[in-house]
């Protein structure tokens, strides 16, 4: 009797496949990290808090207009130069509360580098308004 030879074939063996894909996406879920946004953080007040009337002189307004650019007190101001302004303005007057007046079309990114420099300034009361409001 002659001894039956196998033929080889060309095609791939497709029967565990799904079961390689299957581990290879439970390997690279298990070691993949996923970035965490940390958002602003602000302290809000509570809701029931009481409302403190501030003397005009101890407020300074820094407004971010609709098209990107800043004022402190009405004076124009680039982004860079807020940081030694309110330095300077908390040595004069460490009572100062700073108020962040946006306008409605102001871009969030003037709004953030604001208050970033801001923070910087190490400012301890900020407020934030939308212009509009009275």
């Amino acid at each position: 009797m002659k001894a039956r030879r196998s033929k080889a074939t060309t095609e791939v063996p497709a029967s565990s496949m799904a079961d390689i894909a299957f581990l290879l996406l439970v390997f690279f879920l298990s070691t993949t990290t996923f970035s965490l946004d940390q958002g602003l953080l602000l302290q809000l007040p509570g809701q029931q808090s009481e409302v403190k009337r501030i003397s005009r002189k101890n407020i300074l307004v820094v407004k971010a207009l609709a098209d990107g650019s800043v004022t402190i007190a009405n004076e124009f101001v680039t982004v860079p130069e807020i940081r030694a302004r309110i330095t300077e303005e908390l040595e004069k007057n460490p009572r100062l509360v700073v108020v962040i007046e946006t306008h409605p079309d102001a871009t969030y990114e003037t709004y953030v580098d604001v208050l970033d420099e801001l923070r910087m300034a190490k400012a301890p009361r900020i407020t934030l308004k939308t212009m509009g409001e009275s």
